[in-house]
């Protein structure tokens, strides 16, 4: 094999290997902003389907809570029968 012929594989061997580097980048790189994606994806659940619930659970437990002071607030106070 002539030295020409050695060098021109060479060159094309290098230029694959740089093409699969590349390649490999790329991946990586899809990876990240697929990654970033569904972080994106799962914030947005959060905003529009967790926080909702857990405010709606929060009335629900603030008006218990006023329920139960108001019904207490009606009752006559048990220092107030002994006298």
């Amino acid at each position: 094999m002539s030295l020409a012929r050695q060098l021109e594989l060479q060159r094309r061997s290098a230029l694959s290997m740089l093409f699969v580097i590349l390649v490999l980048i790329g991946q990586v790189a899809l990876a990240q902003d697929l990654l970033r994606l569904c972080l994106l994806a799962f914030v947005i659940l959060l905003a529009g389907v967790v926080i909702p619930r857990l405010l709606r659970e929060a009335n629900w437990a603030e008006s218990f809570l006023d329920q139960q002071v108001h019904s207490v607030e009606g009752c006559p106070d048990s220092t107030e029968e002994s006298r």
